[in-house]
């Protein structure tokens, strides 16, 4: 856990960053106008945010984040920097969890908190906005990685990204972020931050898969089913759901 004053100087800016969806970090990156056109060209096709037409992957792998059991004891994202080796520093990070300060009329405000990590999305904005091709797509599954190799540490991919779900990291001079925990993946394994929460809210799986908990928690019409930013139009494969 880290201490109190560092939490809630961080948590101000991602708080911010959800309370500001109405607005696509897209149109915010610094003047791309490829990423712009990309996601206005999203837009014109009607893409629904839960519903769109999925490219055809053998295994398409997808989160879906329980958010109102979410409790945060940040055990998602000590999991994640001890698996994966990253620096205590706030700036460096995989996943995170968000604060939201909700207000009912004549009630106390309430703090919701929302995980959040790379969604590797279907239209990822951050691929086309690299001029190295450092981002990319695999090919078998649509997992968004980055080839540090490649990586000029330009952040082009940063600015492009609306879910600020990316970051330098200095020591590489490259670009990190969420890989789905790819290398555990190929092992039959399920992502850090899955196995470590204590309470199930991150829900792990291959949407093809019918019988999967994550097919039946997106199909389900009894509950409404939502992904940050939808204006962004990247098409994320994360949705969240409250039970």
């Amino acid at each position: 856990m880290k201490n109190k004053g560092e939490k809630e100087r961080k948590g101000l800016g991602r708080r911010e960053f959800v309370r500001m969806g109405a607005v696509s970090a897209l149109a915010m990156a610094f003047g791309f106008p490829l990423a712009r056109a990309l996601a206005s060209a999203a837009k014109e096709k009607g893409y629904n945010v839960v519903t769109w037409a999925r490219p055809h992957y053998e295994k398409y792998s997808c989160m879906v984040i329980k958010q109102n059991i979410c409790i945060d004891c940040e055990r998602c994202m000590d999991a994640c920097k001890n698996t994966w080796n990253i620096s205590e520093r706030p700036d460096y990070y995989r996943t995170q969890i968000l604060e939201r300060h909700v207000k009912a009329k004549g009630e106390k405000p309430l703090v919701e908190f929302i995980p959040v990590l790379c969604y590797h999305c279907d239209a990822p904005a951050c691929v086309y906005a690299c001029p190295t091709s450092a981002s990319y797509k695999r090919k078998e599954d649509g997992i968004v990685l980055v080839d540090p190799k490649k990586c000029i540490g330009c952040k082009a991919c940063m600015l492009a990204c609306p879910y600020d779900a990316r970051y330098f990291n200095e020591e590489i001079y490259a670009i990190d972020k969420c890989t789905f925990c790819q290398p555990i993946l190929e092992k039959g394994g399920i992502p850090a931050c899955v196995e470590a929460c204590p309470t199930g809210t991150r829900v792990f799986g291959d949407l093809n898969d019918k019988k999967s908990e994550v097919y039946r928690l997106l199909h389900q019409i009894e509950k409404r089913v939502w992904v940050l930013r939808p204006e962004a139009s990247t098409r994320p494969r994360g949705g969240y759901i409250k039970i």
